[in-house]
């Protein structure tokens, strides 16, 4: 007779457990997956964050047009497993002839935030952010029209 209460007291120790099991892991597995989602994101943000930088940086050397910048840019993006057809891009050169001892130089990229989330969003928490950015701007110094003679 206890052989049997024993094997009922594990049986319902080892339901409960099942129970609290049940509880928990939609609760885990919602929080895994943010986790990830976030840190696909966060590793977005910094591949397009590079690759500004990178643009804006070409812009400030001399003799690199910004045509020549942004093809550069697009083509880091594209191997980093960008869409190119779904990549905004601008550049702006405040003085390109260097007309001024120093201008400053910018890239901006704009990708749409879908292109990068994993799970395609399911609790909205993306839903005002419809693309995800970075701009960088740099001083260029044009010294070759200033250099002492």
């Amino acid at each position: 007779m206890q052989h049997k209460n024993i094997w009922l007291r594990n049986s319902l120790i080892s339901g409960a457990a099942l129970i609290e099991f049940a509880l928990i892991s939609p609760i885990f597995l919602i929080m895994l997956f943010a986790l990830i989602e976030f840190g696909s994101v966060l590793h977005y943000k910094q591949i397009i964050t590079h690759a500004s930088r990178e643009g804006a940086r070409l812009l400030a050397q001399q003799g690199i047009s910004i045509n020549q910048a942004k093809k550069i840019v697009i083509e880091n993006l594209t191997d980093n497993g960008f869409n190119e057809k779904k990549i905004i891009l601008s550049g702006y050169d405040s003085d390109p002839a260097c007309s001024t001892k120093t201008s400053t130089v910018s890239m901006a990229i704009k990708i749409p935030i879908e292109d990068v989330l994993i799970t395609g969003d399911p609790f909205n928490f993306f839903s005002k952010t419809k693309y995800l950015e970075a701009k960088i701007t740099m001083n260029k110094e044009c010294m070759k029209n200033y250099a002492k003679k």
